[in-house]
């Protein structure tokens, strides 16, 4: 890469100038992401209480309860 430049400043210019470059990139995407946060955060909120309903779906399925039978049924004291 040394050989690419006629000297150190030239090469060390160029090194700047890439990350100047870099800069401007980085910037413009956290501006991007400060500006669309609140939606994500929204979307986050609603994963996770759709992750919490899923777990208590799970937890309360009568093929996850070893107990399961139909007299601990919900439906079965109301049709008893």
């Amino acid at each position: 890469m040394v050989r690419d430049f006629a000297t150190l400043k030239d090469l060390y210019n160029s090194k700047l100038g890439q990350q100047e470059q870099l800069i401007k990139q980085l910037r413009k995407k956290q501006k991007e992401l400060k500006e669309n946060s609140a939606g994500m955060t929204n979307q986050k909120s609603n994963f996770l209480s759709l992750q919490a309903l899923l777990a208590a779906k799970v937890t309360h399925s009568p093929t996850h309860s070893p107990t399961h039978s139909p007299t601990h049924s919900p439906t079965h004291s109301l049709t008893g």
